[in-house]
This record gives C-alpha cells, structure tokens and sequence, in this order.
C-alpha cells in the first residue's frame, strides 16, 4: 500500500505517457524562463530606490485604486450577470458570445471600442458632454476599460461553478419558504465561494497588467491614467533598470493576486478539525411550539402537452395517499405541477380553498400562477438536496427561519425534528459530512419543520437501509398522524404504499389508471402495473369480478370483447369438503388447476364449459416432465 492511499488521499491515476511529461516540462520553462530572466538582469540593489521614485509611487497607487474599483464593479455586474448566464432561456448563447467576446480581441481593439462609444465625437460622447460628464482620458476611462477586458474572466469562472453546482438546491429553499434574495444570500452564494474567490482574483490580475486598452481609450498623463504598465513601457524607453525594477513590483503583486485564484477551503483538513458544537440529547431539549399545521386538500385536473399527461387528481385534507407507476409514468410530473416546479398547459391546480395554477372563472378569466415560495408545499425529492455549506441545526432551522419564526424558536423545532428522526447527534456536523441514509432523514426532519399544507416525498427511503427505512417509516406515520399533514408520496416500494398510506394512486402512461386503499387495490389489480406489484403475471379484462384462489390462480368471467388474461374454458370441478378443485383447459392446451372455496366458487356462477379468464400467481407455478419422459 502506498504512502498516498495510507494517509487517505486520492490515489493517483495512471500513468502519463511519457511524451506528455516531457511536453508538460516544455511549457513550464516556456513560462518560468522568461520571468527567471528578468530577476536575473532586475538591478536589486538599487530596487528600493527605484520603486520609491514620486513617478513610480504614483503610478502603482493608480493602479491599486482603478484596479480595486474596476474589480467591485466586476463583482457588481459580473455576479448577476452570471447567474442569468447560467439559466435557459431563449438567446443565452447570443448572449454568452457577446458577453464573452472581449476575451478574444486584442486591448487595442477593446480601447478603440470605448473610445468610438464614450469619446467626445462617440455614439454616446456628444451627450455626455450636454451633462458636462467627460469620460475619455480620465481616471474613470482606465476603469472602464479595466472592466471591460476583465469582467468576462468573472463571468466565465462563476457560469461554470454555477452550472457544474447540484442541482435543485434553491428550488428546494423556495419550497421551504425562501424568498429570492434570501435563497441568493444563504443558498446560492455561498456554494460558489471558492469560484467567486479565483473569479475576482483572475479579473483584478487582468485589471493589474491592461495596457491597450487604457493608453487607446485614457492615454498616459501622469497621476491620471498612468498605471503601472504604462509607466514600465515608457520606463523601458529611458531607463531599463527602473523599467526591471517595477516589473519586479508588478510580478510580485500578480504573483500574491493569481495564488488567490487557487485557494479553497480543503475539507480533508476540515474533516479532521476537532467538533466544537453542543452535543444535543434528548434530555436537554428546549421546549417547543412547532408552527401550526395547515393541512390543505389538492385538486389537479388539467394537462402537461409535451409530456403527454393528463391527470385528474384529488385528495383530501389530511389524507396520505402513495403514487406508484413505472419510470416515465408521470409521478415527477404530478409533483412537480402540485409543488409550482411546472405549470399546466391546460386545468387548474388547486390546494385547499386557493387556485395556484389556471384561469379564475371561465376562459376568459384572468391566469393565475403561484409560485414554489407561496404555495406552501414542501417537496422532499428523491435525493436529499441538503445545504452543504451549513450545519445539519441550521438546515432545519431553515424553513422556520424563511417563515420569520425566531431564531430560539428555529433552533428548538430544528432540534425536535431531528431527535424525532433520530438525528440529533449530527446537530453539529456539517451538511456536507452526512452519509445517504443520514442525509435523507435529514431532510424528512427539514421538510416536517415547517408543517407544509402538503407535504411531497419522491422515494424518500430510496438511500436507506432496512433498519433506517422501518425507522423512517415508523417516523412518518406518527408524525403524519400527530400533524394531520396532507402527504403525497411517491414511491416505487409496496411496503411504503402499505405502511405509510391510506390510498393507492397508481398513473399508467400519464394518467390515473386505478386508486383505492392498498391491500384492496394490490389484492384485486386493475391494471398491469398494480397487478406486477401484487405478484400476479396477468391481468383480468375491464368487466367480471375477480376471485384470487388460495392456490394464486385468478378466474374471471369472460365478457365480450375481453382481451386481456389468459383465455380458457371450465373443464371440470371436483368438490372435497367446503373446497372445489377447479381444472381450466387454456386456449393454449395447457391445463390448470385451482383451488378454491365453495361460496367463492358458487359467488362466479360459473359452470362446466363456461369462457373464462386466468391470471396466475408466479409462485403457483411448477416445471414437470411432460408425459412419458423420465
């Protein structure tokens, strides 16, 4: 074993050829050559008094000042102007090209710009001047023009961090309450420190080392537009010591400023730091006043054209209802409708009394759309979407927080739903330090924080092990009782549906196919998908009535126009005791037997030679030998 996995680091990829090493050498003295050069001829023992002359001072403090502003206005445009990038929308590639298009033009070209736009005979210069504002040769021309060439550097770093983020994470502050400079603030910000750290230390090296641009658009006047690079040029003509020397500044200031582009916070070594928050037990919880439960009725009735979907669906206060069907059934459909995430094309979302989605009145009434933020509806997805950057309290204190609940009080309800999903010892640890199965009740605890009106839960044992899965089970039928909680929950696992709700919705091909209460529904299956859950591997016609046999057989009368269940005719029926042995002769030359009760039997009022449709338990099924073989 190595020294590199023994200690817990990443092990190392394999090998590079070694053509790739030789070039990767190449390109490092490319760069480390020249600069070594210059320290080679800097005249050192003259550097301090160089550097110190009133034209050299000046032109270093111009340069600090206008790069210093250049870099907050980047800061100030570029942040915005990156999370608008980072979106789809109709002409954000235009857009990106444009905004990034400084990248590729020469400094020169870039002054040329300004100067044909803000100079006194430019497209907005004329006007300028009517306000008595001048802008070329300025102080306020070498900002703009450090702005210009720099701010794509910021734009481009952020846009990436942003897109490269897990996704939903400020969808799922707003479902918590979060209104959007609070999301901006808490949520998306802080995720993207470390990019926006060596974004705005790119963009000031940038700023530090423009020349083009600022002699075309500002020119050179001494204390007004002449920085540092302009000052080494005009240097480099007279004097090239001094030239040496205040390159040497500038390399040392660039160099500080670049090694900033490379910082982020190391986890290995945050992982190992020592916890210092409480360590919370069950005997020293605060008291607390959880906020009230407002649980609403939904009504969905409408349809989503590009997904092909069209569901009517309802439930009632403070009913519990699963939603099962196969991948691509429509169930992140119906959440994400129910939740704000997606609007309707046509039909109305309801919850409670309050339209959200639709027209009031008739058609012609006015369209309503309420967003994620006001709908009162929490929505725990299937994965868990927990705020790395804070601590497992403050993620469920976080939802009370964006209902303007106290921090005491936040702190006290985030407490309580941790110890009731038996977290409250991750209190103190980071959100970006929990396990899957941790992280998921985790989030069930943040989503129970804030007694949504409905409460959604797409898979939410999906990352869970047996033992936590019962735990999270046992947890949401107290608290769904104790809170009278509206819950939807969507699920791929019977022993959800079973355990957990009181109705079975089942959405075959965008629609609801059947519904009803669990164990009735997944004994006596409507559809294919409901019937694969029971164990059955056919399904029955639309009419008839079905009886399922001890023996896992199915038989059902046929009706004109059936077509579905294996088709068979009643060959014979033998009574022993209160039992009847049915033998059923398949279209297929098959023979099957079933083992029923005599009031079941006589409930089909079926007889010899009667049609019949079959449907048969797997497990009811043996391989024997066909006659005469061995």
């Amino acid at each position: 074993m190595t020294s590199s996995v023994r200690q817990g680091r990443r092990p190392n990829p394999a090998p590079l050829p070694v053509w790739t090493t030789t070039l990767a050498i190449v390109g490092v003295c490319a760069l480390v050559l020249p600069l070594a050069g210059m320290g080679h001829q800097a005249p050192w023992s003259r550097l301090p008094q160089l550097i110190t002359s009133d034209e050299a001072l000046s032109a270093l403090l111009l340069s600090l000042r206008t790069c210093i502003a250049a870099t907050i206005c980047d800061v100030v445009l570029g942040v915005p102007l990156a999370l608008l990038l980072a979106r789809d929308w109709p002409g954000v590639q235009t857009t990106r090209v444009v905004v990034l298009l400084p990248l590729s033009l020469p400094p020169v070209v870039a002054g040329l710009a300004l100067l044909a736009t803000f100079g006194r005979r430019g497209l907005l210069g004329p006007s300028l001047q009517v306000l008595g504002i001048t802008i070329a040769f300025s102080t306020t021309a070498v900002v703009m023009a450090q702005v210009f060439v720099s701010l794509p550097f910021l734009v481009t770093t952020l846009e990436a961090a942003l897109r490269a983020r897990p996704s939903g994470l400020e969808e799922t502050a707003a479902g918590l309450g979060a209104r959007p400079t609070r999301v901006l603030g808490t949520i998306t910000l802080p995720t993207i420190v470390p990019e926006l750290t060596r974004g705005t230390a790119l963009a000031m090296a940038r700023c530090l080392g423009e020349f083009g641009a600022t002699i075309t658009f500002a020119g050179s006047l001494q204390g007004v537009t002449r920085t540092m690079p302009l000052e080494i040029y005009l240097a480099r003509e007279t004097d090239t010591d001094t030239a040496l020397a205040l390159g040497m500044v500038l390399v040392a200031v660039g160099a500080v400023v670049v090694a900033l582009t490379q910082w982020q916070p190391s986890r290995r070594r945050r992982d190992r730091r020592p916890r210092t928050g409480r360590q919370w037990t069950s005997d020293d919880l605060p008291p607390v006043t959880h906020l009230p439960a407002q649980a609403s009725s939904v009504d969905v009735k409408g349809r989503v054209l590009a997904r092909n979907w069209s569901v009517d669906f309802s439930i009632d206060a403070g009913q519990v209802v699963a939603v099962m069907g196969r991948n691509g059934a429509g169930k992140s459909t119906l959440a994400a409708v129910i939740s704000g995430m997606l609007s309707l094309d046509e039909g109305q979302v309801r919850i409670g009394d309050r339209l959200v989605d639709g027209r009031s009145g008739n058609d012609s009434g006015r369209r309503v759309l309420v967003g994620p933020r006001r709908r009162n509806v929490a929505l725990l997805a299937q994965h868990p979407r927990i705020f790395g950057h804070m601590s497992v309290l403050a993620n469920v204190a976080y939802g009370p927080r964006c209902h303007r609940v106290p921090r005491a009080r936040a702190r006290a309800i985030a407490l309580a739903e941790l110890d009731a999903v038996g977290c409250l010892d991750l209190a103190s640890r980071r959100g970006d330090q929990l396990s899957g199965g941790q992280a998921a009740r985790v989030a069930l605890a943040r989503a129970l924080a804030v007694r949504p009106a409905v409460l959604i839960l797409d898979e939410p044992t999906a990352a869970l092990d047996v033992e936590a899965t019962a735990a999270v089970h046992r947890v949401l039928r107290s608290r769904l009782a104790e809170t009278g909680t509206t819950a939807i929950l969507i699920t791929h696992d019977v022993v959800d549906a079973v355990s957990v709700a009181s109705r079975l919705v089942v959405l075959e091909g965008g629609a609801v196919a059947e519904q009803g209460p669990p164990r009735s529904l997944l004994s006596k299956p409507e559809s294919p998908f409901t019937a694969r859950l029971a164990g059955l591997n056919l399904i029955r016609d639309a009419t008839g009535t079905t009886v399922v046999p001890p023996e896992g057989v199915t038989l059902r009368r046929t009706e004109p126009g059936a077509t579905q269940g294996l088709p068979g005719v009643i060959a014979g029926a033998e009574e022993s005791a209160a039992q009847v042995v049915v033998l059923v002769a398949l279209d297929s030359g098959q023979t099957i037997r079933s083992r029923t009760t005599l009031a079941r039997w006589t409930g089909l009022g079926l007889d010899l030679g009667d049609p019949v449709r079959c449907q048969v338990d797997p497990a009811a099924v043996r391989a024997l030998p066909e006659p005469g073989r061995p």
